[in-house]
């Protein structure tokens, strides 16, 4: 699996279920940085947010992923879109 954009490696999810997702990774702290940035470009990439009635992506996460900035999600998002998860060392 070569490709680490969202759109590809990600079964389809919902905009409720990529928040909770991130949510959920946000407790596995560093672990979980390389998941969130792969949900962030999936949201991205499939204008989830524009799907759901919002303006943007940064819209929907400034409203509902309040611990993370926009500037942290694109990092994490560049880096995954970047690597593999294996070279990030997320896996167990």
């Amino acid at each position: 699996m070569e490709k680490t954009n969202g759109s590809n490696t990600l079964p389809e999810l919902t905009l409720e279920q990529v928040r909770d997702s991130i949510l959920s990774y946000l407790e596995q702290g560093n672990a979980g940085h390389y998941s969130i940035g792969r949900l962030y470009n999936y949201t991205v990439d499939n204008k989830l947010a524009e799907k759901n009635q919002y303006d943007s992506a940064q819209q929907f996460f400034s409203q509902h992923i309040k611990t993370l900035s926009q500037a942290t999600l694109s990092r994490y998002g560049a880096v995954a879109r970047e690597f593999t998860e294996e070279a990030c060392g997320s896996t167990a």
